[in-house]
């Protein structure tokens, strides 16, 4: 399918090659026993790139636990793969290379940015619990140079995470779901997603595509639009 230049298509594959992106996560290494992969599944806006946050108010369940390579389900806004901030969470595997901020295997926070291609990201999250559900939100409302992360209470992100001083104020908004072998669960489920505009309103996306990227297998996006993510292996 057409892939824009600010879409999904730029995502998991490009960023992992690049230096100092997506979780800087380096190449596996030849001595692993598991080949771990690049593979995703997203939803992009492109409807304008003047987005100052998203949100997810239902987020995915989170699943699995136990991977042996890496599983990212998190929210983007993306000024351009050098520069953009990230919040979800994040299972580290033991035979991939561990994230910069945390060797932590089990699922958890990920409270992440790039600016200017140098890492900013948070350690010592939060744990979270494989099949329960959880909700995030990074934001920029006061239009400067500092973007908030937040995570779940109840069902409307409102914990506050911290914030990170980037180079950028907007971008384009993402939820994107990633493993990184055929043998993890690409599952996914993203509802209530929303992103913030110019003035201080949430909204849906609006012109919302779906994006593929890497070897997915049988995964399927089962459903998507303007505020929601679903890949599942049968719909």
């Amino acid at each position: 399918m057409t892939r824009s230049s600010h879409g999904f298509g730029h995502g998991l594959l490009a960023t992992f090659a690049m230096t100092g992106l997506l979780l800087a996560l380096l190449p596996p290494q030849a001595a692993l026993a598991v080949t771990c992969i690049n593979a995703g599944l997203g939803v992009d806006s492109l409807g304008t790139d003047q987005q100052y946050g998203v949100r997810i108010g239902r987020n995915l369940i989170v699943n699995p636990s136990g991977t042996v390579c890496s599983v990212v389900r998190s929210a983007y806004i993306v000024r351009n793969w050098d520069n953009f901030v990230e919040v979800g969470y994040y299972e580290d595997g033991p035979d991939w290379p561990p994230d910069p901020c945390t060797n932590v295997t089990t699922p958890h926070i990920l409270v992440y940015a790039i600016v200017d291609r140098f890492i900013k990201c948070k350690a010592g999250t939060s744990g979270l619990t494989a099949g329960q559900e959880y909700s995030f939100r990074v934001d920029n409302p006061d239009h400067d140079f500092d973007f908030v992360h937040y995570w779940d209470d109840d069902t409307t992100p409102s914990i506050s995470l911290g914030f990170y001083a980037t180079d950028h104020k907007s971008g384009f908004p993402q939820v994107v779901s990633e493993r990184a072998t055929t043998a993890d669960s690409l599952r996914g489920e993203f509802h209530e997603v929303n992103s913030l505009g110019g003035g201080g309103s949430w909204n849906w996306f609006g012109d919302a595509l779906s994006f593929s990227n890497g070897n997915v297998g049988n995964w399927n996006i089962c459903s998507w639009g303007p505020s929601h993510l679903d890949v599942r292996l049968n719909c």
